[in-house]
């Protein structure tokens, strides 16, 4: 979070990240180690919250955990 808001992001903008962070990300990816993160692992994480909540949450979602989004991008 501290990354969040050193880039300058809004107070409600860090506020959302934080909220699907402990919503969504640290029960569903918490338990794996940041090597264990692939594509598919992110994909089939982020897949049910978008079903259960819609398009937008997932995408804050994918964004709030970097782990994730680092991993789509091939940075890990």
């Amino acid at each position: 979070m501290a990354d969040f808001e050193s880039q300058g992001k809004a107070f409600r903008t860090v506020e959302q990240y934080r909220s699907a962070i402990d919503r969504s990300v640290t029960p569903g990816l918490g338990a794996l180690r940041i090597r264990e993160l692939t594509v598919v692992t992110c994909d089939r994480f982020l897949r049910p919250v978008e079903a259960k909540h819609g398009a937008a949450v997932a995408r804050t979602t994918g964004r709030s955990s970097r782990g994730c989004a680092a991993t789509r991008r091939g940075a890990t």
